[in-house]
């Protein structure tokens, strides 16, 4: 009888041990992925800040349609951006820093309708989904697609950061888990879909070994980060 109250303390023990280093877990991943989130508002404001300028500097020196290919130029030097096209009022593209991109251009345009600025998400069938910033002048459209690497931080030791939309459709990520991209984030860490919008909760990794995930919304883009601890 005392040996069965003895082994009943020492499991109840051991049990509110394994669950006090879980939600410590947990609240790490939290704060990692809340970091994350505001590094990468911080490079979405950056590159906003240039497209903005760029177009607005074009547009009052008469430089937007007598030289497209220096507002696109001046527009990409922000770190984030991956390529910034100027599309006309009939789709065509009148510039670009990148080739092969207007199929992504022409998906920020369709999302964002007649704002004249918005940030969001680029998707266009195959291609891999981008984060996306658009600004409307005149009958002009700016659009500036950003690198999912450069915008999010360096996942620490152990770790991977994952960005997707607010779908869970992923966008990119660091980090030792390989995650696809356009993967949903709940298949890939075998989650409810209702759980991906809390700020922690526990996944599993690929041998389905239980996995600590921190959550957190980006301000800017209709994006959120999660970070992934190791199993």
């Amino acid at each position: 009888m005392l040996l069965a109250a003895f082994a009943g303390g020492l499991y109840l023990q051991i049990d509110a041990q394994s669950r006090q280093a879980e939600q410590a877990a947990l609240r790490m991943e939290a704060l990692e992925a809340e970091r994350g989130a505001e590094q990468v508002n911080t490079g979405i404001i950056h590159a906003w800040g240039t497209l903005a300028g760029a177009a607005d500097l074009a547009r009052s020196s008469g430089q937007l349609s007598a030289s497209p290919a220096a507002t696109v130029s001046a527009a990409a030097r922000a770190r984030p951006v991956l390529a910034v096209g100027l599309v006309g009022p009939n789709g065509a593209e009148l510039a670009t820093t990148r080739q092969n991109m207007g199929a992504l251009y022409a998906a920020a345009i369709k999302a964002a309708g007649a704002e004249t600025a918005w940030a969001g998400v680029a998707r266009s069938g195959n291609s891999p989904a981008l984060p996306a910033l658009t600004r409307r002048v005149g009958d002009l459209v700016l659009v500036s697609l950003l690198d999912p690497a450069k915008l999010a931080p360096e996942p620490r030791d152990g770790a991977t950061i994952v960005l997707t939309g607010q779908d869970g459709a992923v966008v990119g990520a660091s980090g030792p888990v390989a995650v696809r991209p356009g993967a949903n984030v709940s298949d890939a860490f075998g989650v409810p879909k209702g759980d991906i919008d809390r700020t922690a909760f526990v996944g599993s990794d690929a041998n389905g070994a239980p996995t600590p995930i921190g959550a957190a919304e980006v301000r800017t883009g209709d994006l959120r980060v999660y970070s992934v601890g190791a199993s």
